[in-house]
């Protein structure tokens, strides 16, 4: 008896250091995997070319800030970032409580070249299959959500479809009122995550807005 207590009294602390470092270790694993979340983006103007190369009018824009989770601050000093999300594509679903507006589009990140500047073989493909992107920890990347152009009464869900409809794609029209939209977000190596954001369209874009959507 006396010599197995004194065994397990010998093995005991380099056993629970093992597994303490074996939980540390798959906890820091699991803080550096992708983390992401959405949040609304201010508007803003902005201009843009048609296919053909002939000159819009203005228009504004409003987009959606997809980021990572900052990582705990007591844990920042032994982990600086998380891995990249890696393929990253999204879908926009709006609907309306009143009135017709249930459309469902894929995703556009602003940063992405736009349709009008690729060589035109590649443009058709473009439009079909919109470009995936990476999110870096320390590089949030804005994702088009919806335009209204200067003078106009109504918006425009904005993908890359409107680079062929003259950036108004009859599908995607919202007119004045009040609509809301989830957008889900997936990629290669993270878990798909999903938000929703109210919109309010107005009778010019002064009024216009996109917000996290209330509970």
């Amino acid at each position: 008896m006396d010599a197995i207590v004194y065994i397990l009294s010998r093995l005991w602390p380099p056993l629970c250091a093992v597994i303490l470092t074996q939980v540390v270790a798959q906890k820091l694993i699991e803080i550096r995997k992708p983390r992401l979340e959405m949040i609304p983006e201010g508007c803003r103007p902005g201009s843009w070319r048609t296919l053909d190369g002939s000159s819009l009018s203005t228009y504004h824009m409003w987009r959606i800030t997809v980021r990572h989770i900052k990582i705990p601050w007591y844990l920042a000093w032994l982990i600086r970032s998380r891995e990249s999300a890696l393929q990253c594509k999204a879908d926009l679903a709006f609907s309306a409580d009143i009135g017709r507006a249930p459309f469902t589009m894929q995703g556009r990140w602003a940063n992405s070249p736009e349709i009008s500047l690729i060589s035109p073989t590649h443009q058709q493909e473009r439009i079909i299959y919109p470009e995936t992107i990476g999110i870096a920890y320390h590089s949030p990347q804005q994702l088009d959500c919806i335009v209204q152009f200067d003078g106009e009464n109504v918006a425009y869900g904005w993908n890359n479809e409107a680079y062929a409809a003259l950036g108004r794609t009859p599908g995607y029209q919202l007119q004045a009122g009040v609509y809301k939209v989830a957008v889900r977000l997936f990629g290669q190596n993270f878990q798909p995550i999903s938000a929703k954001f109210d919109i309010k369209v107005a009778g010019n874009w002064n009024g216009t807005s996109l917000d996290a959507a209330r509970i």
